[in-house]
């Protein structure tokens, strides 16, 4: 694990996001991996977005859902278990 951390927080700003998260993992460390194998894909701003119980793999978030669902789109032939989490 680098220096800097890929760790996010959800935002804390009331404003709903739209988040394409790609994986979900229990662990830091496995979350840390899933975030490797996803930016290999070339998915370089790819990040973690810690939850309560679990870190998702964030490739990229949105502010309304009409731009999250063509990202959605987009991202079915690298990811076909692709959703969404708004926050």
């Amino acid at each position: 694990i680098s220096g800097s951390s890929s760790v996010d927080e959800p935002n804390s700003d009331n404003q709903v996001k739209y988040y394409l998260v790609v994986a979900s993992v229990k662990t830091q460390t496995g979350a840390q991996t899933e975030l490797n194998r996803v930016k290999a894909k070339g998915y370089s701003s790819a990040y973690i977005l810690a939850g309560e119980s679990v870190y998702r793999i964030v490739v990229n978030s949105f502010s309304t859902s009409k731009q999250a669902n063509k990202g959605l789109s987009n991202l079915r032939s690298d990811f076909p278990d692709v959703w969404i989490l708004k926050k």
